[in-house]
Formats: C-alpha cells, sequence, structure tokens
C-alpha cells in the first residue's frame, strides 16, 4: 500500500486496558479510515504515522498522529468544514483529497456522541484526538 511506497514508519499505541470498545463498528471504521488516510496522504516519504488509544472512566480516546506537512493555526476550525482544503495540501506535488474528509469525522464522531480535537502546526504535523463515550467500559464483568 501507500505505507510501505512512502517507506512511512507505523506506530500503533493501545493501551493495556482497552479490550472493548462499545461504538458503532460503521461509524469508527469510517473514523480511523479516514484520519489514517489523511495522515498517510500529507506525510512526506520517510515520515511517521500512528493510532494510539487510552481508556478513562466513561469514554475512549483514540488518536491518529502524523509527522506530516501540519495545518495553520488559522485553519484549525475551518478543516472539519466540507470541501475546504488546507493551503498546505494545495502545492502540486501533493495529491488532492476531497476535503471531505475531517467532515465526515466531524459527523461521524458526533452521531456517536463524541468530540474531535485537532493540534497541528506548519512543520510540525498534525495529531487528531477522538473522544467518544464507552459507558460499559465502566461496568463490572461478572
Amino acid at each position: 500500500g501507500e505505507i510501505d511506497a512512502k517507506q512511512l514508519r507505523w506506530c500503533c499505541n493501545l493501551a493495556d486496558d482497552c479490550p472493548n470498545v462499545f461504538a458503532n463498528p460503521y461509524l469508527l471504521q469510517l473514523v480511523l479510515d479516514n484520519l489514517v488516510d489523511n495522515a498517510v496522504k500529507f506525510t512526506d516519504p520517510g515520515g511517521q504515522i500512528g493510532v494510539g488509544c487510552r481508556c478513562g472512566e466513561v469514554s475512549v480516546e483514540i488518536e491518529v498522529f502524523d509527522t506530516g506537512c501540519g495545518i495553520a493555526a488559522h485553519e484549525h476550525q475551518r478543516v472539519f468544514e466540507r470541501f475546504f482544503q488546507v493551503e498546505s495540501a494545495r502545492s502540486p506535488a501533493r495529491p488532492r483529497g476531497t476535503g471531505l474528509g475531517l467532515s465526515i469525522v466531524k459527523h461521524a464522531v458526533a452521531a456517536m456522541g463524541g468530540s474531535v480535537h485537532l493540534d497541528s502546526a506548519p512543520g510540525r504535523g498534525t495529531r487528531v484526538t477522538v473522544t467518544i463515550p464507552n459507558p460499559q467500559h465502566s461496568v463490572t464483568q461478572p
């Protein structure tokens, strides 16, 4: 795949206490597919992308990070709008996305009752943290 073609380093940090996430599997898959797709697309060859997962008392936190081109602060709110494309992504060298990825993520996460946080700066990569309720996690197993 593209990860191999670009020789990206892939890192996965899954907390041991995260055996089950009680969420809509279709929506969760949609969120992860879009976030990982973005990370791969906007990270130059030889860079690193990764996924992490942590469980809290009543929620689960999933993050996707990359060492890619990053997003300027003034664009952070707009990246979740439909069809918006960040300036750094419009360079001729990069494949253009549809501008729908983060919009889809925002709506899917909202449908699961969660929230999305973006941490990014040009030249410093991007980290997207998705927090979704995971109430069954706090129920003690028999």
